[in-house]
């Protein structure tokens, strides 16, 4: 058994909801709690029946626990690679987007004007 830090007991508090401590009573103290082992040994000190169902409750519920926290582990990886995934992807749709973007606006520069050739009598002598 071991107290909590204030930092977890205020993500409990977060998570589970208590009431805060100036508006509704709230917790004045950070909580004791148990390890898995702990509370086996609790249980097996105990040795009644109860006491028994109580300890195979508690390891079933941190098994479960265990499972939760690998398959978030696992769902934050496959995020990750596919945050990675389209970051590769967004880069080179970028450049082709910039260079899609160079070429309209070439397209859209006005043309010059052709020179004209002039009617009649050239005085110049041709040049």
């Amino acid at each position: 058994m071991f107290q909590l830090t204030q930092d977890e007991s205020r993500n409990l508090r977060s998570q589970f909801a208590t009431s805060s401590l100036t508006e509704h009573g709230g917790r004045r103290y950070t909580p004791y709690v148990f390890t898995e082992y702990g509370a086996m040994m609790v249980a097996n000190i105990l040795n009644s029946k109860h006491a028994t169902e109580m300890s195979i409750l508690i390891v079933r519920a941190f098994v479960r626990l265990r499972n939760i926290l690998a398959t978030h582990l696992e769902l934050a990886q496959k995020i990750r690679d596919i945050e990675q995934q389209f970051k590769e992807k967004t880069v080179e749709h970028t450049k082709h987007i910039n260079r899609i973007y160079q070429i309209l606006d070439a397209l859209m520069m006005p043309l010059p004007e052709p020179k004209k050739k002039r009617i009649g009598f050239d005085t110049t002598g041709g040049k």
